[in-house]
């Protein structure tokens, strides 16, 4: 390949240009691609979440109320546990439904983590049964219930590992950490309902499981505040100063500081109220994160959307654009090709080939040149030759001309020699004439001799001799002018 060459290196250009803007372009269509299903994955986790931590709601009073039913071995909680069962039961069926509906949109490993907490939860009237029965302890129904709670939160917590839209993965973050505060709270009232029915010491694996609940909600805490926006922190942040909050924390301190005494003087049904008020006011600050996240799922999945949609049809103009010039480069380069063409044939001599110009740009304006220079040269050509014929006709002319003036040279010279003749001829009588005048003197000596004699004879001599003499001069004059001839 000639890179010397024009046509080879603009060719090489617009494949360049092209190939950049098609690289850069594809990776604006894959990375709005991959926002617009993140953000549908979003959506669909968020709605799936919801129904979830509903469910995960209702399961955390019931793991309370439970508590609180074995602990008083059956003596209290036993209406407030059987409605509880039913919204847990109703809260089952609404997160069956929603996950069906989305669980095409799932990521694979929600799914999985979505059918082990639904198969764990299908055993939960046998759990039932034995709870009523006092055949589990206090611990072993806690222990199921967290299970069976963590297994949903497990779900939901796996998608925010998969997210790589930054706003989104720290909006998630933020949510999966009040969840899991929540969650943490939830177990709070479990661990200190069952101490506050047994009203005795608190035992020391008890104590140890509510030191570890509080430092994980404190924790967790913390991460929310870290991730959440500033409305988000300062959501929290009234929350936190509710009455229930207060009186749950006022509450907690008296647990802890009578556990190893008991007889804490708090009624478990007053601490359920009221842990379940601030978790319920939880339910609903979760239910805005929630909808927070689901309004920027949306945003972003519109964003995606539009980013896409302008990526691909940048993508067509591109390409577009890309086949037109490559078009009109092609004809462009046809033209000057022909042009040079012609320039060689031209250079060669050969001016019988024209150039057709077929456009009004530069190349335009090349081809006209090239045409108006054939057309100038062939004219110029033309020119030269009718002045050649006429040359060559005047030099015919000019050599008849000097044949005749060879003619008439030859004729003068003959005059010339013509006129010589006569002059001499002339000199010859002019001799002639001057020893006739000798003769003519002699003659009028002996003429004046007479003329003493005889005078009349004088006056005759003298006047015939007056008109020898003007006879004379006449003849030197025909002398002098065959002398200048």
């Amino acid at each position: 390949m000639n890179f010397r060459s024009i046509r080879v290196r603009l060719l090489a250009m617009v494949t360049l240009l092209t190939v950049g803007f098609g690289i850069y372009l594809v990776r604006d269509i894959v990375f709005n691609y991959q926002a617009m299903r993140e953000s549908t994955r979003i959506t669909a986790v968020s709605e799936v979440a919801l129904a979830a931590s509903a469910l995960v709601h209702e399961l955390q009073k019931e793991r309370g109320l439970s508590a609180g039913f074995i602990g008083s071995r059956g003596q209290r909680f036993g209406d407030e546990l059987s409605r509880q069962q039913r919204d847990t039961d109703a809260r089952v069926v609404e997160l069956d439904r929603v996950y069906r509906e989305r669980a095409a949109e799932l990521p694979q490993d929600v799914v999985r983590g979505f059918n082990e907490s639904f198969a764990f939860v299908q055993g939960i009237d046998g759990r039932r049964g034995a709870i009523r029965a006092l055949e589990l302890s206090g611990a072993d129904s806690f222990d199921w219930f967290t299970r069976a709670i963590q297994g949903s939160l497990s779900a939901i917590s796996v998608v925010t590992a998969r997210l790589t839209q930054a706003d989104m993965m720290r909006r998630m973050s933020a949510y999966l950490s009040f969840l899991m505060a929540k969650e943490q709270a939830g177990r709070e009232r479990a661990t200190l309902n069952a101490a506050f029915a047994a009203d005795q010491p608190m035992p020391l694996p008890l104590y140890r499981r509510l030191s570890g609940i509080l430092a994980s909600q404190d924790a967790y805490l913390e991460s929310f505040r870290a991730m959440a926006a500033a409305d988000e922190i300062e959501g929290l942040s009234r929350l936190l100063e509710t009455a229930p909050a207060r009186d749950t924390e006022s509450m907690r301190n008296t647990a802890l500081e009578k556990a190893a005494s008991g007889g804490f003087g708090i009624a478990p049904a007053t601490w359920f109220s009221t842990i379940t008020a601030k978790i319920d006011a939880m339910k609903v600050f979760e239910d805005e994160l929630a909808a927070h996240t689901l309004s920027a799922a949306g945003a972003l999945q519109s964003r995606a959307q539009r980013g896409l949609a302008i990526a691909v049809a940048l993508t067509l103009l591109v390409a577009a654009v890309a086949s037109v010039f490559t078009w009109m480069l092609a004809r462009m380069l046809r033209d000057m090709h022909e042009v040079t063409d012609v320039a060689l044939r031209i250079a060669e001599g050969d001016l019988c080939h024209s150039v057709r110009v077929s456009r009004k740009d530069e190349v335009g304006e090349l081809q006209s040149a090239i045409s108006r220079t054939v057309t100038s040269l062939t004219q110029i050509i033309g020119e030269v030759r009718t002045a050649a014929d006429n040359l060559s006709n005047a030099a015919g002319q000019v050599s008849s001309t000097a044949q005749s003036l060879s003619q008439s040279s030859s004729e003068q010279a003959a005059s010339v020699e013509e006129t010589s003749a006569s002059m001499e001829q002339m000199s010859a009588s002019i001799a002639q004439n001057t020893e006739n005048a000798g003769v003519t003197d002699r003659i009028a000596a002996e003429a004046a001799e007479e003329a003493a004699q005889s005078g009349e004879a004088v006056v005759r001599t003298v006047t015939d001799m007056k008109r020898i003499a003007e006879k004379i001069g006449i003849i030197d004059d025909i002398a002098y002018q065959t002398n200048l001839l």
